[in-house]
């Protein structure tokens, strides 16, 4: 009886998630026709107004995720439908489907820290890189694991910056929150101040690295090197040298 009763409420988790699905996809194509417009307006000094780079780097990597949202939702809700990614009953005897789950868009959405969103990331396929690579791995596994995710990928050029890039904002991102964080709890409006750049930072920086590894060639990565939005990825590169200057100083 009660898998009877699992198996009846698992279609409203696999409709919600369609209509989600739905709704993205329009999004998405709405996304698409604004790109097309932005780019249209002066095509030839696009990449020299920063707040044009900056719109349409941003609007392209949202669409890029919304592709990856709809995908994810769409194989967790047809796991739900045959019953599987249960997790048990919540109140009001309502099935709870999200183990086999790969969308935490909330997260992904709102995180201040690289490395929160890292782990939510199409997160089975990250829990299995952590248990696989991460963990087996006895020199730089961060780096082993971008690498093995790189190679996963197919090397090409775009892909292989896109990872070493994610890596290196990871570890830069943990010096950051660790170091930084503490000296803006004394201040309210520092601590706003503080999420809200990290926020943006945590945008920009996976905006750029999600454009890299779906456009994949050397030509689209030389594009973006002269775009606005590398300032982002440079600014964090610059806080991970001088932290390992000063630990080698220490």
């Amino acid at each position: 009886k009660s898998q009877q009763k699992r198996n009846a409420n698992s279609i409203w988790p696999f409709l919600k998630k369609c209509l989600l699905v739905f709704i993205m996809d329009r999004l998405r194509m709405f996304l698409t026709n604004c790109i097309r417009v932005i780019e249209g307006i002066d095509q030839g000094v696009l990449y020299c107004d920063v707040s044009k780079d900056i719109l349409l780097i941003s609007m392209t990597a949202l669409m890029f995720r919304l592709a990856y949202y709809s995908q994810w939702l769409l194989s967790e809700s047809l796991n739900n439908l045959v019953g599987l990614g249960f997790e048990g009953q919540a109140k009001k005897e309502r099935c709870v489907c999200s183990a086999l789950s790969d969308a935490d868009i909330w997260t992904l959405e709102t995180t201040n820290k690289i490395s929160e969103f890292t782990r939510t990331w199409n997160k089975t396929t990250a829990d299995w890189l952590r248990r696989m690579v991460f963990q087996r791995s006895k020199v730089h596994p961060l780096l082993a694991t971008f690498a093995f995710s790189a190679w996963w990928h197919g090397l090409h050029p775009g892909q292989v910056f896109g990872f070493v890039l994610w890596a290196c904002s990871v570890k830069a991102d943990y010096y950051v929150h660790h170091y930084i964080m503490p000296l803006t709890k004394k201040s309210r409006l520092l601590l706003i101040v503080y999420k809200v750049f990290t926020w943006i930072q945590t945008r920009l920086i996976t905006a750029y690295i999600l454009i890299a590894v779906e456009l994949r060639t050397l030509a689209y990565v030389l594009m973006m090197c002269r775009s606005a939005c590398i300032l982002s990825p440079v600014m964090y590169m610059l806080v991970l040298v001088a932290m390992c200057i000063v630990s080698q100083h220490h």
